[in-house]
């Protein structure tokens, strides 16, 4: 180690009831005479908890990554922030096409007043479960959705955002109105 500084080298060691604990370890070696080291200072750091916050924050990610429903996040006023796969392939916008722009970008111009209500109630501190719509595509075509909306609060409990989830619910609405369509025949 001799005149060699260390910086934010992480090992791990079991500590039989505790546990294993990551640390973070930094050396500096202090030259006093002789341009010799004589001293070295060490400082260990436990970071364990970060490591498993960061890892829990990674696992989240790959979910929402991965989901086949859309997970849309918005600025209270309704611009959109994030935009995972599943909205890319339910709504056919990639990420970069709609980050930036406001929600009603999905719907028709009769269901406009329709988002200003939503953003509203979850404004207020409201929840919106399974609210069933219909969201316009980016090549035109109409499906219908069930969304889900909640408030994104900070740590004060401020609302800074808004979550959606949507699930596309048009194969079920189709064999629904199959079903009506075939109970009116035999009535």
């Amino acid at each position: 180690l001799k005149r060699k500084n260390i910086h934010n080298y992480e090992m791990s060691f079991s500590f039989g009831e505790l546990g294993e604990r990551t640390f973070l370890f930094n050396a500096q070696p202090t030259i006093l005479k002789d341009n010799e080291c004589n001293l070295m200072v060490l400082a260990f750091e436990d970071i364990t908890e970060r490591k498993i916050a960061e890892q829990l924050q990674s696992q989240f990610a790959a979910v929402v990554a991965s989901s086949e429903d859309a997970i849309i996040s918005k600025t209270p006023d309704g611009n959109i922030v994030s935009w995972n796969i599943g909205a890319e392939t339910i709504y056919g916008y990639k990420a970069e096409e709609v980050v930036g722009k406001h929600i009603s970008l999905l719907t028709s111009a009769e269901r406009k007043k329709e988002i200003s209500v939503l953003i509203n109630k979850i404004i207020k501190g409201e929840t919106v479960k399974h609210f069933d719509t219909i969201r316009i595509c980016k090549d035109g075509t109409a499906k219908n959705v069930s969304i889900s909306l909640s408030p994104i609060k900070d740590k004060n409990g401020k609302i800074v955002g808004i979550s959606t989830i949507a699930r596309d619910i048009t194969p079920r609405k189709k064999a629904e109105a199959r079903l009506k369509y075939l109970n009116l025949l035999l009535q």
